[in-house]
């Protein structure tokens, strides 16, 4: 794992994600959580607008990972409670969610999650 690449885990068909920081050799493991939202279950805790966690599907280079999110299950999400009780560090962008996923349809292509890695 020195490389810094994710493994995906799998347990109980549950999803895990686990994170390796090459500067302190240790890995961290993100706690999945009980739910019937696929897009909240496991990955890193999206504090920043209330949306989907973040589980990447592949890394783009040494610092950035791409998430890709269908958009009926993106719709889905932000319609749950688990989004509407959800508390966000910037409330303009969870709103900012929600009029996107209002403007989706579902067959629409699907959302582009991008994160960088310091």
């Amino acid at each position: 794992m020195p490389d810094g690449r994710v493994i995906n885990v799998l347990n109980n068909t549950n999803r895990g994600l686990g994170i390796y920081n090459k500067r302190t050799k240790k890995i961290s493991f993100c706690k999945p959580t009980i739910t019937d939202n696929k897009l909240i279950a496991s990955g890193i805790c999206n504090d920043i607008d209330g949306g989907p966690r973040f589980f990447p599907n592949m890394q783009v280079n040494d610092s950035t990972m791409l998430m890709w999110i269908n958009a009926a299950d993106f719709k889905t999400h932000v319609e749950s409670d688990d989004f509407k009780n959800s508390i966000a560090k910037y409330p303009e962008k969870k709103n900012y969610l929600k009029k996107m996923a209002d403007k989706l349809s579902p067959m629409d292509n699907p959302i582009l999650m991008f994160v960088t890695f310091n």
